[in-house]
Formats: C-alpha cells, sequence, structure tokens
C-alpha cells in the first residue's frame, strides 16, 4: 500500500510513514471511484507488475529493516532458499 502511495502521489517516504493508517484507507478507496492517471494508463495497456520472486520480495523488505544494512539476515536467507526449492519441485 506505502509503494502505491509513493507512486501515485510522489509524496516522499517520511511522509507516507507519518500518514495514519484510516487516512491510507480512504485515499486507497478513494481511488476505486477516482483512478489517478497512471492506474488509468495501466489498466488501458494492460501493464502488469512483473513477479518478483521470493529472493527479490526479502531484499526489498529487507532494506527497511533497522539495522539490516548488511541485507538479509541468514534464517530468511535459509527459508527463502527452502520455498524457492520446494516452489522449482511442484513446477518440475
Amino acid at each position: 500500500m506505502r509503494s502505491c502511495i509513493l507512486t501515485e502521489t510522489g509524496i516522499g517516504w517520511q511522509e507516507v510513514n507519518r500518514l495514519p493508517l484510516p487516512d491510507a484507507f480512504d485515499l486507497m478507496n478513494h481511488w476505486v471511484d477516482y483512478p489517478t492517471q497512471g492506474m488509468l494508463m495501466r489498466a488501458r495497456y494492460g501493464i502488469e507488475p512483473r513477479p518478483k520472486s521470493a529472493r527479490e520480495q526479502m531484499a526489498a523488505i529487507g532494506q527497511f529493516i533497522p539495522g539490516q544494512q548488511g541485507g538479509i539476515p541468514e534464517h530468511l536467507r535459509q527459508a527463502i532458499q527452502w520455498a524457492e526449492e520446494m516452489k522449482r519441485k511442484i513446477v518440475n
């Protein structure tokens, strides 16, 4: 939700982080009835977000965890590796 607010409004992380959750939900509900230009363009041209692997998702999340400048903690790396192995077994 924060990423959507960032993308559609152009405000910074600090402002988004200070935005009360009820206000964020109100904004998202407003966009259901009155989508932004970016939302309309993506819908018109069928632009879908690229699916991310578990590793990419955790790397993105890891950058916002305080004290984790070194990257993803080892126990989360192992969980990601296990999830990707299970996914490969299911797909193959």
